[in-house]
């Protein structure tokens, strides 16, 4: 599974960790690839959240998945849930 490289965006390293051929392998369906990626980039995800995953949004657009607007929200939700664990994390 890639790792975050240092100083690597998190919109980067979710598109390239979708791109990966072992998490093609390992994940086929794509929602489950990027909650695999997102679990991945956990430990450092609290700089690098922008609160509402419209980069991770674009970025998957950008290698042209099709999104509907329920795979929109679950993105925006997955973000929105991470922000809320990492808040109560440093609680």
């Amino acid at each position: 599974m890639p790792t975050k490289d240092k100083g690597e965006k998190a919109n980067e390293f979710i598109s390239r960790c979708m791109k990966d051929k072992e998490m093609k392998k390992e994940y086929p369906n794509k929602k489950q690839r990027l909650a695999a990626c997102f679990r991945n980039q956990k430990a450092k995800a609290k700089k690098s959240l922008t609160g509402n995953g419209w980069s991770a949004i674009n970025s998957l657009k950008e290698q042209g998945h099709a999104l509907s607007k329920k795979d929109e929200g679950i993105i925006e939700d997955a973000f929105s849930t991470l922000q809320e664990m990492l808040q109560d994390n440093d609680k």
